[in-house]
């Protein structure tokens, strides 16, 4: 049996090399976690740290021993079984862990929303940048190498004086030209540097912000009503069940406009959003599934039976 991780989400929509890089990346920080014992205890029950390293680390007493500790477990973890870093986030995002760790929920939204991709998109950008840079130059120089060896070609040809002299005219002029595109080019280099960073996304440029497209939010949309934010569960929200997860508790949609200040509106398919765009959108373009209107009928019908059924036997008693 697999471990129930919160929002009954799947980290499935991600690679294993994302996983392990995006532990990589987070080891200082989740070894800052304060009392860190029920932490360490989880690890322990999944047999991802050594009974002898946990107890070791457990008997630790000044903080920054601890943090040392609790870094050590991890990049023990890393370095042995690098295999298992999804069972080590699916371990961590349980409930009962999220409860006592703020900095492990927030590295939870950080992974389901895909903002991770943000942050870890810089430096491949100036590995580009680098790169671009590297070849520029390259191409440039076997350009000026061409023409220079073209040019003594024709130097070797000529007969006069007055076409050497117009050959070593032509080479400043070539290479007057040559400096100058080098400047301009180093210039638009520089006017680039200058420019907010494009960071890598799932949206190719002049696409729209189509989240609910994305392929990571197939079962779940990032949602906001008012200043409450959470999580919809596209098939609980077709079935009509509770489907908007919020601070690890369920609620139904007109539950959560309710939440979020708008019960004013009452039209929840108005009030709760994905980025600015209405629910109700979403459903007229086939985005998202409506709940079955049936099932509040049956409802209704199933109350009327009710009091037709206790007025009957109100009648038979007084008869």
């Amino acid at each position: 049996m697999g471990l129930r991780v919160p929002m009954a989400l799947s980290l499935d929509f991600l690679t294993h090399e994302e996983l392990l890089r995006f532990f990589h990346r987070k080891k200082t920080e989740i070894s800052c976690i304060d009392q860190p014992h029920t932490f360490l205890r989880q690890l322990r029950d999944h047999d991802l740290v050594s009974e002898k390293l946990y107890q070791r680390v457990v008997r630790m007493k000044t903080k920054e021993q601890k943090m040392k500790g609790v870094y050590e477990v991890l990049d023990s973890l890393e370095t042995d079984q690098a295999e298992r870093v999804k069972t080590f986030w699916e371990c961590v995002f349980t409930d009962h862990i999220l409860q006592h760790y703020p900095t492990l929920k927030l590295l939870r939204n950080s992974l389901m929303d895909g903002s991770f991709r943000v942050n870890e998109s810089q430096p491949e950008m100036e590995r580009l940048d680098k790169r671009n840079n590297t070849e520029g130059k390259i191409k440039d120089l076997k350009e000026k190498k061409v023409k220079k060896m073209s040019r003594q070609k024709r130097k070797g040809s000529s007969t006069s004086g007055r076409e050497e002299g117009e050959e070593e005219e032509e080479e400043e002029e070539e290479d007057q030209a040559g400096t100058s595109k080098v400047t301009t080019s180093q210039k638009k280099k520089k006017k680039k540097k200058l420019q907010k960073p494009n960071y890598c996304s799932p949206l190719r440029k002049g696409g729209r912000e189509d989240i609910w497209n994305w392929p990571m939010h197939r079962s779940q949309l990032p949602v906001t009503c008012g200043d409450k934010e959470g999580f919809l569960h596209r098939d609980k929200l077709a079935k009509g069940d509770k489907c908007i997860l919020h601070e690890d508790q369920w609620y139904t949609p007109g539950e959560f406009e309710k939440l979020g200040g708008k019960e004013r509106n009452k039209n929840w398919k108005i009030s709760i959003r994905c980025r600015q765009t209405t629910l109700q959108k979403l459903i007229q373009e086939n985005h998202l599934k409506s709940p079955p209107a049936k099932r509040r009928r049956t409802e209704k019908g199933q109350v009327t039976l009710h009091l037709v059924l206790l007025l009957q036997g109100s009648h038979d008693v007084l008869s």
